[in-house]
């Protein structure tokens, strides 16, 4: 499977008793691409991935985002926020899970997972507490998925809320950048050093362009701070 993999996306889909329908009905079909699905976020076409996939490459993949435990985040209560897990995988909660209903987990979990699928793949521990040098964790995404994803965005950036990526190839967002709220990029953004001249000797300094509310960048802008 690719990004030009094409599957059924024909509205609604029927599985045994249960009805699978696009959000207020609507019919992406016939065909949509494994890109196009994603695009328009069509529960038919995620559900015909989902299927194509198979359900214990699915769990093992949740898994391996951390989806079957708690986090470790430095909070009394995280221990008990286990996220509910079906006691069963059938083909159905295969299905519903691909589009967010099978399961349930915490906000923390759901930022973990995006962060891991945002830093090239490598899954890093959530904390509350302000790091110092580089952070590593283990790998959860080959390099060859991240750069189909084509969405470099370093672990060190600060990102305000409502940040939205619109077709997210070729997307870099350097180490020092900080974005404000309500922030979009599209395509081909890159938020680089002014210079790269320094290297190592400029780690820790401000390297990387401050962008502010409420602002659009649109496609292949190269915006060089420092």
């Amino acid at each position: 499977m690719n990004p030009d993999t094409l599957v059924d996306a024909n509205s609604p889909m029927r599985w045994g008793k249960h009805l699978i329908k696009e959000f207020k009905d609507k019919n992406y079909g016939p065909l949509l691409s494994v890109r196009e699905v994603i695009v328009k976020s069509s529960n038919v076409g995620t559900a015909h991935i989902a299927l194509m996939i198979g359900p214990e490459r699915q769990k093992a993949f949740l898994r391996s985002l951390g989806f079957f435990e708690p986090t470790k985040v430095e909070l009394v209560e995280a221990p008990g926020a286990k996220p509910l897990i079906p006691p069963k995988w059938p083909e159905i909660v295969t299905i519903t899970t691909s589009y967010g209903h099978g399961m349930s987990a915490s906000l923390t979990h759901l930022a973990a997972a995006y962060g891991a699928i945002a830093n090239g793949g490598v899954m890093l521990t959530p904390t509350l507490v302000k790091r110092d040098g580089p952070v590593t964790g283990p790998r959860v995404m080959s390099e060859q998925a991240h750069s189909r994803t084509g969405i470099d965005i370093h672990p060190g950036a600060h990102i305000g809320s409502h940040f939205f990526i619109d077709h997210g190839t070729g997307v870099v967002v350097g180490e020092t950048s900080i974005i404000g709220t309500h922030v979009k990029l599209y395509q081909g953004v890159s938020l680089i050093a002014k210079s790269l001249a320094g290297g190592q000797s400029l780690r820790g300094q401000k390297r990387h362009p401050t962008i502010e509310d409420h602002v659009t960048i649109y496609a292949n802008a190269t915006i060089m701070g420092g």
